[in-house]
């Protein structure tokens, strides 16, 4: 129970404090131009993004595995490796799952997570590979 309380207080924290920090940036930035300001809280907010990302796929790969990919699919959890890239070599070997589990099931699978990231932002997850990260070889589909 005391390590279920740490967890949830460490949760509580983080939430608090990126939505602080947040507004801190912003404050701390208020002296710029429109334009600068717009810039540096993209550059914040990706590098945010970033950094979640990447924590969340090494911590919830159980979840990932479990949810967005076939068996036989490119494993999340790779230390340093984006969500978006394990979903890409997911998207090229044609691994990702086509329908959710359980109470998920009508709306959160491998495929439609693609498709929402691929409107936000063209061929997202197949850019977003890292070749560097894993060991992937690209299944070789037929012709």
């Amino acid at each position: 129970m005391r390590a279920f309380k740490l967890w949830l207080l460490a949760v509580f924290l983080l939430t608090v404090v990126n939505i602080v920090n947040r507004v801190l940036y912003k404050y701390k930035i208020k002296h710029l131009t429109k334009a600068e300001r717009r810039k540096k809280m993209q550059e914040y907010d990706r590098q945010e993004a970033m950094a979640l990302d990447g924590f969340a796929n090494r911590n919830y790969r159980t979840f990932w595995n479990s949810y967005l990919i076939k068996e036989t699919g490119y494993k999340f959890g790779v230390e340093g490796e984006m969500i978006s890239s394990a979903l890409g070599k997911n998207e090229v070997d044609k691994t990702l799952s086509e329908k959710g589990k359980g109470k998920l099931s009508s709306w959160f699978y491998g495929v439609r997570l693609v498709k929402i990231l691929d409107r936000l932002d063209k061929d997202h997850c197949i850019n977003s590979i890292d070749l560097t990260k894993g060991e992937w070889v690209p299944k070789k589909t037929e012709l």
